[in-house]
């Protein structure tokens, strides 16, 4: 027969490490909240507007198919208003109609220069790094942005991700955002990348914690040919993260831009983002299962859930009361986190769609985490992988 006494400690014991971990969650909201509204959309830094000399910046673009948005997502690159860049454009397949897209902007501005790269070059599994080789090989500058297709940005976006750039710096990322653009769909996308990630990503960086995401991110192109190369991670899908843990891992340090990555793709839908999630989920277990596991955690239903009990425990708190209150601030919290992450300018958002949209998200997660962490199989661009522990992967 179990000792009642010995019953009763585990209790307190469980409930109070539930405590200590609802805290710590709540505390990087306090983060996200505070430095996110320091942070971002200030303008840059004055000391680099100052200077007479800056660096040069390789812009990188891996593009394939043409979407209803490439054309003016391209179009900014061409206005920025930065003294020293180039745009070396890479396309996979010699038919893509992207092509004839990327020559009439070149006519349109002749005075940018540009290059056209085709067939990229095998040196692995990852397809982006396959693309990106020729152009890489052709930059001549010291600094390499390398931007997807999808993100439009600002004509001082360059400006202010070169003056983040210093002397300990390795990588300078941006935060994933959203642009406007219509229907539910778009609206799920920015609500989870202006609430949970947003929170995620900007107190993971304010705790020193790596986390780069790699669709708009400016290297020093000496420490990615230190580490061996850009070909080097070709073994990895999640290239981004690796690139990142060699910068770290040469003593210098990652930096988040003042203004937000502007996704803007013209083709999108709740399937489409739905499988980017699980897709995300699956790189995360293999790179890093142990905390990629306790995500779920983490989230508001499932934490309220099991804080409902240990509050009740220790504090003879009503469960139903306390749940309810913890959604409401959470929702409320999430909401101050989303008009911080949007850009002047932006189209408003409904009250009542934001709470839509917060309850689906919230509630998806759970799915999308499963359907990615019992599957080791993924389909990302025009190939099917299969993961191995550790982040790398071979075609199937």
């Amino acid at each position: 027969m179990a000792d009642p006494l010995m019953s009763v400690g585990v209790a307190d014991v469980v409930a109070a490490l539930l405590l200590g971990c609802f805290c710590l969650i709540w505390f990087t909201h306090v983060i996200a909240l505070i430095y996110g509204k320091y942070k971002l959309h200030r303008p840059p830094p004055p000391a680099f507007l100052m200077k007479t000399e800056v660096p040069g910046v390789s812009i990188l673009k891996p593009l394939t198919g043409v979407d209803p948005n490439l054309r003016s997502n391209l179009e900014t690159f061409f206005k920025l208003d930065y003294p020293k860049f180039e745009i070396l454009f890479c396309v996979q397949d010699n038919g893509d109609p992207v092509i004839d897209l990327l020559q009439q902007l070149m006519k349109e501005f002749p005075s940018v220069p540009c290059q056209i790269f085709v067939g990229g070059e095998r040196v692995g599994i990852n397809p982006k790094i396959n693309n990106l080789m020729p152009g890489y090989g052709a930059s001549q500058f010291p600094l390499i942005w390398v931007c997807d297709s999808g993100i439009r940005v600002s004509r001082d976006t360059l400006t202010d991700m070169a003056g983040h750039m210093t002397d300990n710096i390795g990588v300078v990322h941006q935060l994933p955002y959203v642009c406007d653009r219509k229907g539910f769909s778009s609206l799920l996308e920015k609500v989870y990348f202006g609430t949970a990630h947003a929170r995620m990503y900007i107190s993971a960086n304010v705790l020193g914690i790596l986390c780069v995401t790699g669709m708009s991110s400016l290297w020093s192109k000496k420490v990615i040919d230190d580490a061996g190369g850009l070909e080097v991670f070709s073994q990895y899908l999640a290239e981004d993260y690796f690139m990142a843990k060699a910068v770290v891992d040469r003593g210098l340090k990652a930096s988040m831009s003042n203004q937000v990555a502007q996704q803007n793709c013209g083709t999108y839908s709740i399937r489409a983002f739905s499988s980017r999630m699980s897709r995300w989920t699956q790189l995360r277990v293999t790179m890093i299962p142990f905390l990629a596991m306790w995500e779920p955690m983490t989230e508001c239903f499932l934490l309220g859930l099991i804080c409902s009990w240990a509050f009740h425990h220790l504090f003879v708190w009503d469960p139903v009361t306390f749940f309810i209150f913890h959604i409401t601030a959470w929702m409320i919290s999430d909401y101050l986190q989303f008009r911080t992450c949007q850009m002047m300018g932006a189209a408003s958002v409904n009250k009542f769609e934001f709470l839509i949209a917060w309850l689906l998200r919230e509630t998806l997660t759970y799915w999308w985490f499963l359907r990615g962490a019992t599957s080791r199989s993924i389909k990302w661009k025009t190939g099917k992988f299969r993961l191995r522990c550790g982040g790398t992967a071979e075609e199937v």
